[in-house]
């Protein structure tokens, strides 16, 4: 599974969010409930808290439940973060850590997907992940229905919780985005 995002607001003609996402995940099953994964997730915000944030991890995950309409996955492991400050939107004086962050984390996840009917799809998400400069949560939520065969409407919310963030800015960032998606 890989997952390549793009976001781009603006604000009275002016640029007010600039966000690049990439993950990518690799399972390789070693029973019908079990498997190892790989993962790595990249962020550049722009105007985000205060940093690009690389993640590599690594871990078991559970399929607790597993059926037609519903499935449930569970994972946790080790990984390793890699984050640089966003000096350009912050002031000097307002980082908390105003270095490259190196260090070793603990990443879980659960995901829940539910087909509601044949045209409704319910996708939820979180992921924690903790280490010992900052910790986060994020929550996804995405209802999404079928117009035509490979044509739907996505209609999704993002909401991240980070422990420290510099003096003045939020710990909670949001998204809210309405989307056409064409599968191929």
């Amino acid at each position: 599974m890989s997952e390549a995002k793009f976001l781009l607001v603006e604000k009275d003609g002016e640029e007010d969010k600039h966000k690049s996402e990439f993950e990518s995940q690799a399972n390789y099953k070693f029973d019908p409930k079990r498997y190892v994964l790989g993962n790595v997730s990249f962020i550049d915000d722009k105007y985000g808290p205060y940093y690009q944030d690389l993640t590599l991890a690594t871990g078991m995950g559970y399929q607790a439940i597993w059926r037609e309409d519903l499935s449930l996955l569970l994972e946790i492991g080790p990984g390793y973060r890699y984050q640089s400050p966003n000096l350009d939107e912050i002031d000097d004086d307002d980082l908390v850590m105003p270095y490259d962050v190196q260090e070793f984390i603990v990443r879980g996840q659960a995901e829940l997907t539910w087909q509601l009917n044949e045209t409704a799809l319910f996708e939820g998400r979180i992921t924690a992940i903790a280490g010992p400069s900052n910790s986060s949560i994020e929550a996804r939520a995405s209802l999404s229905t079928s117009l035509i065969d490979d044509l739907a409407v996505k209609i999704s919310t993002t909401q991240k919780y980070i422990d420290r963030v510099p003096p003045g800015l939020k710990n909670r960032d949001s998204i809210f985005t309405v989307n056409m998606v064409y599968r191929f």
